[in-house]
This record gives C-alpha cells, structure tokens and sequence, in this order.
C-alpha cells in the first residue's frame, strides 16, 4: 500500500508545473458513523452501534485557477467503520447467547480520490492564516474489509461474517461493494511558511452516496434464500480533524 502511495504521488508530480500546483499530505482521525435503513421491517430496532475512531491519510495536490480559487485532489487510503446493532431479531429473551448475536463490526478500507474545489477567502485568522473552504466529492475503491471478531468467543456476533462465508448460501465471502461515491465538504485554515512550505489545518465532513451492501443471500423462517442488500441499506460518514503540509 505504501509503495503504491509513492508510485501515484510521483505521477503526480510528473506532470507539475510548480507556479500552478501544490502538493502536499494530509493527517486525518475521524469519527466514522454508520447509516442502516431497514426495508419491509424485516430487521426490527436495528441501528447504529457506537462511533468508530478510525483515520484516513496520504498525499493532495491543488491546482490553481487563480490566487484564491483551486481544483484539489489526492490519493487518501480511509478506514470507515461499519457498527451495527442487529435489533430484536438476534436479541432473543432467555438467550444467554444473545450480547453475541445481537452486533456486528467491521473495518471497511479504501482507497478515496477526492474531486473538489478550494475556495480562499480574504479573512485572516490573527492575521497568520487564510480562511478556506473546500466542496466536492469522493471516489472510493474498497481495498480491504475485515469482520473486527470472527467468533462467538471475541464477543460479537459478525452476522454479516457468518453469513457471508456459509457455503449453502451461495455467497462469495465479500460483504461490501467494491465502489462507492460520496459527498466532501470541509473548512480549513493554512499558514504559509519559510522556504516555500504551508501548514494546513481543517474540519470535513463525509458521506457515502451508494449502498455499501452486496448482493448476499440469507435464509429465512422459511428456509428461503433472500438477497440482504434489498432489506438492508447500510453507509457511513465521516467527521475528520484534518492537519498536514504542503510543499509549495
């Protein structure tokens, strides 16, 4: 992963003209929330199971139009955490098994191509650094997923885990779509430095547009085989605390 981080940065830097652009890297911690909407009430109380400290990092690169208004860019890798409280279907009373099988984590990584404008603003805080804002969107390539517990023993019943990986349910052990697009706003702050540098420092905000589920199919009552991605919506967000250099 690092390798190819420096493979693409280098292409980046191939095509510069140094008067136009400006790389640099970017820091950035997250709380990453996760979004279910249940269809047909077939999962009943499902929600989020807690917030997921998670981060995302690697290099941008701004392109500007103007003294003040920029096209921005990058290769970022992201962990997203996926938590989920099962509801009252896998809480069953009397069921000493039940804080086993009533949740499921996941980390969920990706490599995240930001498309966004830049826009810098004449206000200056304490006179030291420009005021920016920043919109656009995100392409994601998912690179990794990995169930956080992958037995009753660990404490967490990884339903989407077993179920993926249950040979008579004809799937391929693969929970998450390999694409996503999503929605980046942010604002931020940078500070220009000696020796053609700048420190920057922001708050974004990330949301992910597309269903991460995929086609995956679980038995029913019935002993029926059901698609879980066509009752199930599940996405996630982002609240990051971003910080980095740019090397002007």
């Amino acid at each position: 992963m690092k390798k190819l981080l420096v493979v693409l940065l280098i292409a980046f830097a191939g095509q510069l003209h140094a008067q136009d652009y400006r790389i640099g890297f970017r820091f950035a911690p997250d709380l990453s929330f996760t979004l279910v909407h249940q269809y047909k009430s077939a999962y009943p109380g499902i929600k989020q199971k807690g917030v997921g400290i998670r981060m995302s990092f690697g290099p941008t690169v701004d392109y500007f139009f103007s003294k003040n208004i920029a096209a921005s860019s990058g290769l970022w890798y992201t962990v997203k955490a996926v938590n989920i409280y099962m509801g009252s279907l896998y809480n069953r009373p009397g069921d000493p098994n039940s804080k086993y099988y009533s949740k499921t984590r996941y980390n969920v990584a990706y490599l995240q191509i930001p498309v966004t404008g830049k826009v810098y603003t004449k206000f200056m805080i304490k006179k030291m650094a420009k005021l920016y804002f920043q919109g656009g969107g995100t392409i994601d390539i998912k690179v990794s997923e990995k169930a956080k517990d992958t037995g009753l023993s660990y404490g967490a019943n990884n339903y989407f885990y077993n179920t993926s990986t249950i040979p008579s349910y004809n799937n391929d052990g693969k929970v998450f779509r390999t694409f996503n697009l999503g929605y980046y706003l942010g604002v931020g702050a940078e500070k220009s430095l000696k020796k053609n540098k700048a420190l920057f420092a922001s708050v974004s905000f990330t949301k992910g547009l597309i269903q991460m589920l995929r086609h995956m199919n679980d038995r029913d009552d019935n002993g029926v085989l059901n698609d879980i991605s066509k009752t199930l919506h599940v996405q996630t967000s982002q609240l990051s605390f971003e910080v980095g250099m740019k090397f002007l």
